[in-house]
């Protein structure tokens, strides 16, 4: 808006909207290009009073805080709104001239123009210097005139007009009324919406301001006080919020992350500490200091045995007040303390070969290890779902406590069975490679390994091998060191197989003796080389638990092929490749 001084004849208002296209007239290079984003509020402004104006005042009034450009993706313009109050003051009232102009054109600016006329309003070099009328390269620009001298290619009155590149055609002139002039105290408003322009391409950066001139006539121009406002978001700020943004984004999710992980790492603490603190039952946490204590500091006084997992120490726990068995298990640097109840009897090898005292003289705590050996392995096979197979089924492994119960042991080769409970779901290879785990080097002894797991490549390991075990193990309580072999001889001959009894044995009564008879007579049917003539352990259990069942008929199993007993297998080659280790660790696995 132009208004006339009040000092002045009362003028109507004017209004003026420059809509003006700077694509065209300001194109630059494309590395003078930067990118923006346009946004709905303000986001490039400054404002400067030039009213009692003081060194103070233009530090505090002025404010600059970037530059309108447009982002070389899309190629959006910047909208802006400027206004702006100005004088223009002639010194000789009967000769004005030339006027101003608000202007954009090249940044940086270029210095001014040479030989500029006071017609050309101080925007383009006079024609004499360039040759011609039309701005070019850097010397482009984009104006709002205020012409107040008339010139031949100006109208005859004041008048108000859009530059582009030239002063001589402006492209659009307003024409005051002859009784309307430009001076006195006046408001500019200019804006420009680029949404009504679509084709505006690329915007470099544009340097904007005043521009002022004067011929033979001599007039005062002042800009009293501007303001400035652009859409476009400034480069630097936004990509400083933008980084600032996504900093904080990932420092949160990466905290977060961090914080959780240390939540459920102190949950899963705190229950693993729960679960070792609930009771005296079940499994404890014991110190180092509390085990070095119990074993004497692990003296070699107190080793009970060596295998392949590790040394196994007698102790004495004043926690618990009772004695018992501490396997230190060693794997590289770590170190593995497990703490069992102790077995004062020892495993059934020992019991069988080794013991000397009057319980090995009696058939009823035989019979009775029997029945809990059975009991076990039924329990694994037909109780749990699905079932599990030990798969190193030997007397060292039978664990006898005080009152020689039994404690089946070293579970280091079981395996847990698919839950369809199928007994072909297990395939192993005789050197120790089940579907989809492996296993460790020592796979189990040959003496006691069921002839079918024998064989070179893969086989099918079921719950029929624990029974094959387990029967040789049954002929090993009766028999001691009497051969299947032999043992099957007496069954073809139609003798009495008790007669392989281990002599140190005294048998009370003819119950005993049917006992015997049933556990000698199970331990062949168990121990048959074809697996589909075998037992299961229900089977099995129901005859040692019934002794007076009928027997079954075993003539299939003599007349097959024979299996040798432990000690013919011992001595056997293929049983130097699995010489084990004394065996005592493994009472107590």
């Amino acid at each position: 808006m132009v208004s006339p001084a009040a000092k002045r004849i009362s003028r109507p208002r004017l209004h003026l909207v420059a809509l003006f296209l700077l694509l065209p007239l300001l194109a630059a290079r494309h590395e003078d290009v930067v990118a923006a984003t346009t946004s709905t509020s303000p986001a490039v402004s400054f404002s400067f009073n030039f009213s009692n104006i003081s060194a103070a005042r233009l530090e505090a009034d002025l404010r600059f805080q970037g530059d309108a450009t447009s982002p070389p993706a899309n190629g959006l313009v910047a909208s802006f709104s400027t206004n702006f109050t100005f004088a223009i003051v002639p010194i000789n009232g009967s000769c004005r001239g030339d006027g101003m102009a608000f202007f954009l054109a090249y940044y940086p600016s270029p210095e001014p123009p040479k030989d500029s006329n006071g017609g050309d309003l101080g925007l383009i070099a006079g024609e004499g210097v360039t040759g011609q009328t039309i701005a070019t390269g850097k010397d482009r620009f984009v104006a709002v005139e205020f012409d107040t001298f008339s010139r031949p290619y100006d109208p005859s009155y004041d008048h108000i007009g859009i530059d582009i590149n030239t002063v001589r055609e402006a492209n659009y002139t307003k024409v005051l009324p002859s009784n309307t002039t430009l001076e006195g105290n006046m408001t500019a408003y200019i804006s420009f919406n680029s949404s009504t322009y679509t084709d505006a391409g690329r915007l470099p950066v544009v340097a904007l301001g005043f521009s002022a001139a004067t011929g033979s006539c001599v007039e005062l121009h002042q800009i009293m006080s501007w303001s400035f406002n652009s859409t476009l978001a400034l480069v630097k700020e936004r990509n400083k919020i933008a980084g600032l943004l996504r900093g904080l984004i990932i420092g949160g999710v990466v905290v977060l992350a961090l914080v959780l992980w240390i939540l459920l790492s102190c949950w899963k603490w705190k229950r693993v500490q729960n679960f070792f603190h609930k009771g005296t039952a079940g499994a404890r946490r014991f110190g180092y200091r509390d085990l070095a204590m119990a074993t004497n500091n692990f003296s070699d006084d107190q080793k009970l045995g060596e295998g392949a997992f590790g040394k196994v120490y007698r102790g004495y726990l004043q926690e618990l007040g009772r004695d018992v068995a501490v396997k230190k298990i060693v794997k590289e640097l770590n170190e593995l303390f497990l703490v069992y109840e102790l077995m004062n009897n020892g495993n059934l090898h020992e019991y069988l070969h080794v013991s000397k005292e009057e319980a090995v003289q009696s058939w009823s705590t035989r019979y009775n290890i029997a029945k809990g050996i059975g009991s076990a392995l039924s329990y694994l096979h037909h109780d749990c779902k699905p079932y599990i197979l030990h798969r190193d089924i030997k007397p060292r492994n039978v664990l006898l406590d005080k009152e020689y119960n039994v404690k089946l042991a070293d579970f280091g080769l079981s395996r847990i069975a698919k839950l369809d409970n199928d007994p072909t779901s297990l395939q192993t290879t005789v050197v120790g490679t089940v579907e989809g785990c492996v296993l460790t080097t020592a796979v189990g002894p040959v003496d006691y390994m069921d002839p079918q797991c024998k064989k070179d490549g893969k086989v099918k390991f079921n719950p029929y091998s624990d029974v094959f075990s387990f029967g040789l193990v049954l002929l090993e309580i009766a028999c001691k060191d009497i051969s299947r072999e032999q043992i099957c001889s007496l069954y073809r001959s139609k003798g009495d197989v008790v007669e392989a009894t281990d002599q140190r044995v005294k048998i009370v009564g003819d119950s005993e003796r049917r006992e015997m008879e049933s556990v000698i007579i199970l331990g062949l049917w168990c121990s048959a080389s074809d697996t589909q003539r075998r037992p299961t352990m229900q089977e099995a259990m129901k005859l040692l638990l019934e002794p007076d069942a009928t027997l079954p008929d075993l003539n299939f199993i003599t007349n097959s092929a024979s299996v040798s007993s432990v000690h013919d297998a011992s001595r056997a080659s293929i049983a130097n490749r699995y010489e084990e280790a004394p065996q005592a660790a493994l009472l107590y696995s």
